[in-house]
């Protein structure tokens, strides 16, 4: 009777145990949590989701427009001062950009400018030579000239690296140049007969290249899709200029039709304000 009781008390004892188990949760580890979900939700009403927030400080490029001005630096024989043709004369200038880029990956995809640069041109040194090449007693010149203008149109692949707030950008772009060359004037003496210098202005084009490198920072106080930055280029261009140039006194006329290849290449300096929009799929952001 004793053993009876004592089996029917254990009995009772396991049944009550299961029943308990059964109405608890499984454990964590028999029930998945959905994190790709939590991801897409907002960390609070106030803020963004943490897949946006991902793709613009966490290592993720962004599509982006830009404008930028700065300085124009004339290299090589575009800014030498030498009494030969291919001489350029050109004076550290200013320049205009418009730029963009689309990303197709993660940090890679295409970018586009449309840059204006215009240099002036080094009036004293371009009258010391040009009075050299004149008649000795040619005296009292008064040099009027113009201006270099470049218009840039490129395209090419582009590169975008992001660490925490500072992007670094490199890119490589071919397109086509457009310059105008200035036209130069010099009224000046001739014993007591003036004389009159021109070489006409004259429009040329070619193949561009720029191979740029910048950085930017997000504008945190205002927006962190708008963001300053500041880039070096070079720019290498070529084109063909056909002018003429004459030498008008009463005494005698001198009238040469030229053709050649003018370097027109810079180093831009540019600073400026971007645009962020968009970023990579979702596939991208949570490698």
């Amino acid at each position: 009777m004793r053993c009876l009781l004592l089996l029917i008390i254990l009995f009772m004892g396991a049944v009550s145990t299961y029943a308990q188990q059964d109405d608890e949760e499984p454990i964590d580890e028999l029930k998945p949590v959905d994190k790709t979900k939590k991801k897409d939700l907002p960390l609070s009403f106030y803020e963004e989701t943490e897949n946006a927030m991902k793709a613009k400080m966490v290592g993720v490029a962004r599509n982006f427009v830009s404008v930028g001005i700065g300085v124009a630096l004339p290299e090589s024989s575009f800014g030498s001062s030498y009494d030969d043709l291919l001489s350029g004369y050109a004076k550290n200038g200013f320049q205009l950009s418009f730029d963009g880029a689309y990303v197709v990956e993660r940090n890679v995809g295409f970018s586009g400018t449309f840059t204006l640069y215009t240099n002036g041109i080094k009036k004293i040194d371009y009258e010391r030579n040009l009075m050299n090449r004149l008649p000795s007693d040619v005296t009292d010149g008064v040099l009027k000239t113009g201006r270099w203008m470049n218009v840039l149109l490129a395209a090419g692949p582009y590169i975008a690296l992001p660490e925490d707030k500072v992007t670094l950008d490199l890119r490589l772009l071919v397109g086509l140049a457009v310059t105008r060359m200035p036209q130069i004037t010099m009224n000046g003496l001739y014993g007591e007969e003036s004389i009159l210098y021109i070489r006409e202005k004259a429009l040329g084009a070619s193949p561009a290249l720029i191979i740029g490198v910048g950085v930017s920072y997000p504008l945190e106080m205002w927006s962190y899709d708008f963001r300053v930055f500041g880039k070096g280029e070079y720019i290498g261009a070529k084109p063909s200029f056909k002018f003429t140039e004459f030498t008008d006194s009463s005494s005698y006329k001198i009238n040469n039709q030229i053709k050649y290849n003018q370097t027109t290449g810079n180093f831009n300096l540019t600073f400026g304000i971007k645009y962020e929009f968009g970023y990579v799929e979702d596939m991208f952001i949570g490698e």
